[in-house]
């Protein structure tokens, strides 16, 4: 068997079996946030469950309920990782430098090896809270990152109807391999062709990630740049930007602790959709680092990142703050 027969489950999801006359999506060019959670450093999750809605939306023509939406994306979500966890999945996991597996929930095998108890629910929760979406229980509105980018529209009106909107359409109705034909192409999870309409909602309506993917970019033009160093870079970008609950300026101090998890989930969407590759540093170069960063206690870096052709031509260069 190959891997499409052993994945064929994944069928109805795929491009070419949507009936995309049936959809009607809701308009809109917009989006509630300006920058992806740095809670989320994958986007292939959202593209599927996007994907997910599509699919059960052409079933009916009005789209499902939240709580079926959540259902099945839980469902294709476990499917997916304990596939790609499996011998049969192993060319696909490891594709690429970053494992496919990557932001999908942890399957019941993997929790059950866990030290740690209730694993399983609490990665199916989270996965749940953010890649798919909910309902907030103090003022009944809609949220989760899918409903934040605009990708879908969550109703506040029970039974909190699913929609997809235009800007989802334009993500889900790209070709992507991953999805439609079980194959990564490249050396990035996502094709270029959908990074290039990823990267044109990014710039038209999330303003934020747009510029921080302009800000590590150009930290990493040329020579490359370890973790350390983008840390660095983008929090001399944006000293003075950053603000505390209380309106106040946060320190150096604060403003670093919050670029390194920026920095960290930024820097992996980027190489998922093939702007970034990274390069194993030589021990050599670790032990010079220790000697460098063991007063501060910075841990050693151990990968240096670098903008890709495609990232050089489709980043703009220029820090607006």
């Amino acid at each position: 068997k190959t891997v499409r027969d052993i994945f064929s489950w994944m069928d109805p999801l795929r491009a070419s079996e949507i009936d995309w006359s049936a959809i009607d999506p809701i308009v809109n060019e917009q989006c509630t946030a300006s920058v992806i959670r740095n809670q989320i450093s994958r986007i292939t999750p959202l593209i599927l469950n996007t994907r997910i809605v599509a699919y059960l939306q052409s079933q009916d023509g009005v789209g499902p309920t939240l709580h079926e939406f959540r259902e099945l994306s839980l469902a294709v979500g476990h499917g997916l990782r304990a596939f790609l966890k499996s011998n049969e999945g192993t060319r696909l996991e490891f594709a690429t430098k970053q494992k496919a597996s990557s932001g999908f929930p942890r399957t019941k095998e993997e929790s059950a090896t866990s030290k740690k108890e209730g694993q399983f629910q609490k990665s199916a929760d989270r996965y749940a809270e953010l890649y798919v979406g909910s309902i907030r229980k103090s003022d009944h509105a809609a949220q989760g990152v899918l409903q934040e980018i605009g990708w879908i529209q969550i109703s506040e009106e029970p039974p909190h109807r699913v929609t997809i909107t235009s800007l989802g359409m334009q993500i889900v109705t790209e070709t992507f391999p991953f999805i439609d034909r079980c194959e990564i192409l490249g050396s990035s999870l996502i094709p270029e062709d959908l990074s290039k309409v990823i990267l044109q909602q990014v710039e038209q309506t999330l303003p934020e990630e747009h510029r921080n993917y302009s800000i590590l970019a150009n930290i990493m033009q040329g020579d490359g740049a370890t973790n350390s160093q983008l840390v660095t870079g983008y929090s001399d970008a944006v000293e003075g930007s950053f603000y505390d609950r209380n309106g106040s300026v946060l320190p150096r101090t604060g403003v670093e602790r919050r670029a390194k998890s920026i920095v960290a989930s930024t820097i992996n969407r980027m190489e998922e959709m093939g702007l970034v590759r990274r390069q194993r540093i030589s021990k050599e170069e670790q032990a010079k680092q220790n000697a460098v960063f063991s007063v501060s206690g910075t841990t050693t870096d151990r990968v240096r990142y670098f903008l890709t052709a495609f990232g050089e031509e489709n980043i703009a260069m220029e820090v607006g703050l």
